[in-house]
């Protein structure tokens, strides 16, 4: 039977994120492709101080050091809340 996870399972900063645009300048931009290099960068973080932890254990991780923001529990919008690294990076 195929895996039935939610889509979007957290959340992170994806708005209004400065970035490098054409002819030399800097910028503000917006979505998913901003907010992605988020998750992946706290995961790298929270495998540099754990290498052995499996791929499933730092997913479980990220998710379980979340912050609710939307209505408790599980939601469409933020999935199970949105990222955090300190926490992440002290459990």
């Amino acid at each position: 039977m195929a895996d039935k996870r939610p889509e979007l399972e957290l959340a992170a900063p994806g708005s209004s994120i400065l970035s490098t645009q054409l002819n030399d300048n800097y910028g503000t931009s917006s979505g998913t492709s901003f907010a992605a290099p988020y998750v992946a960068a706290l995961a790298a973080l929270v495998r540099s101080l754990n290498p052995g932890l499996p791929a499933p254990d730092v997913r479980q991780l990220l998710i379980d050091s979340s912050e609710d923001v939307e209505a408790p529990g599980f939601d469409q919008q933020t999935g199970y809340g949105r990222i955090n690294a300190f926490q992440a990076l002290s459990m």
